[in-house]
């Protein structure tokens, strides 16, 4: 009759004022020994306690260089073992996660980053040339930070996972409207033209987590992060 295709209506359970950020960190804190995370490459564990003050040394460090709730950050990284607490750290400030694929083109990253206008990129070692032309490209002169390793004189993402010393005094920020809030800006499949940038609210992954796996269950990823799925 209307003409619309819908799914499965999920109701949404949190509290409409509450981030994301906030029911993370909090999430973490209830069951600090648990493993939340077993990476295949070099069978690393993490636990949920070890990745809370991860997020919490990468909110703080991106803090004190400069970027602030609604800046886009760049990410062009494969999953590695540091991806989750990068992402979390960069959501932790309001700020936006942009991620794109270390397979896309020298093009696809300039009209993808032309739209959202990245203040910091993360990006691993291996393409760190391709992504210092697109912004260079674009006349931007936003830092790189390289993932995966080093290169002299380039910041890398190790240094935003170093202690801090004030891990324990952090406090969550409050952001007006914070249900409606943008987490993430994820690329089109570009079958149409052009890619598009397509916004995604902090609500669509709260109301996701209603059928994600319960707390005792394992989910495998193997999608990259710059896929919906993968996110």
């Amino acid at each position: 009759v209307t003409k619309v295709w819908e799914g499965v209506k999920i109701p949404y359970s949190f509290p409409m004022d509450i981030h994301i950020s906030e029911l993370v960190i909090k999430g973490l804190k209830k069951t600090p020994r648990r493993i939340v995370q077993y990476f295949y490459d070099d069978e690393s564990e993490l636990t949920c306690d070890d990745l809370r003050l991860q997020i919490i040394r990468v909110a703080q460090h991106l803090e004190e260089i400069g970027i602030k709730e609604d800046d886009v950050v760049g990410l062009v990284c494969e999953n590695s073992v540091n991806l989750m607490a990068l992402i979390n750290g960069i959501i932790q400030l309001g700020a936006i996660v942009n991620p794109m694929s270390v397979d896309h083109s020298k093009e696809d990253l300039i009209n993808m980053f032309r739209q959202t206008k990245p203040k910091l990129i993360i990006c691993d070692m291996s393409i760190y040339d391709k992504i210092e032309g697109v912004l260079r490209a674009l006349e931007n002169n936003s830092p790189i930070y390289t993932n995966l390793g080093t290169i002299k004189n380039v910041p890398n993402a190790e240094d935003l996972l170093k202690p801090t010393g004030k891990e324990e005094k952090y406090q969550n920020k409050k952001f007006e409207d914070a249900s409606n809030k943008t987490v993430a800006i994820l690329t089109s499949s570009g079958s149409t033209g052009p890619a598009k940038g397509v916004c995604m609210g902090q609500t669509f992954f709260l109301k996701f987590h209603s059928i994600a796996p319960k707390e005792e269950s394992r989910s495998l990823s193997f999608s990259s992060v710059f896929w919906g799925s993968g996110f």
